[in-house]
């Protein structure tokens, strides 16, 4: 089971990147952030993560999006497949000088992401479910949020998974933001708990975040 797992995190790997429009989505303070999300495949669950920036500081990114996405062992769960079903590639236009890299001739950014998949063992603290961990690499620091969305089916008009996040973080660019374990189920879905795991709260960023998600 363990080579079926690894031949298939190898697949992942291979797969072409998925191209994408950078999504914008209004926040509180008046202040707008744009963002994007990998997809991940564990048996029949599909995982979004959504990441995000405040708009203003999308032009100071300078490297890939690092994504250390965790499932967790076949030796402890169910789990039978890992897949990476798509990276995210995304354009942003850039209105102010920057020495960015990523930036083309026509003034637009290209950010993609590098996710990793992760199993598991007994001496990791995720061992009871999912967790992702996640970097922007920027040239001055700024604020970054992560989203993980479980089983959502469809995305909105800011390009953001539809329904409710099982996890929000929070954290700063150029170092990791983690997120998780989030534990999950549901009988017949291919989910490697029972269904009583699934009942985990996000963690919360803020009242004024958590009544401005609401709207």
């Amino acid at each position: 089971m363990r080579n079926r797992i690894q031949g298939i995190k190898l697949f992942g790997s291979i797969l072409a990147l998925f191209i994408v429009l950078g999504a914008v989505a209004a926040v509180s303070g008046g202040g707008r952030w744009s963002g994007f999300d990998p997809e991940v495949f564990i048996n029949n669950d599909k995982f979004n993560v959504y990441i995000e920036w405040p708009e203003e500081d999308t032009c100071l990114i300078d490297g890939l999006v690092d994504v250390n996405f965790w499932y967790p062992s076949n030796r402890d769960s169910s789990v039978t497949e890992a897949v990476l079903e798509m990276e995210s590639d995304a354009t942003f236009p850039c209105d102010h000088s920057s020495n960015s890299s990523l930036i083309d001739d026509n003034g637009n950014i290209h950010v993609l992401t590098k996710t990793d998949l992760k199993e598991g063992n007994n001496s990791d603290p995720n061992q009871g479910g999912v967790l992702v961990d996640v970097k922007v690499n920027t040239s001055e620091q700024t604020t970054v949020r992560v989203y993980l969305y479980h089983n959502s089916q469809a995305l909105d008009a800011d390009g953001k998974p539809v329904g409710s996040p099982v996890q929000v973080c929070e954290g700063f660019s150029d170092d990791f933001v983690s997120c998780g374990p989030y534990r999950f189920g549901g009988e017949g879905n291919g989910s490697p708990y029972d269904a009583g795991d699934s009942s985990e709260k996000p963690k919360e960023l803020s009242d004024d975040d958590e009544d401005e998600d609401d709207d």
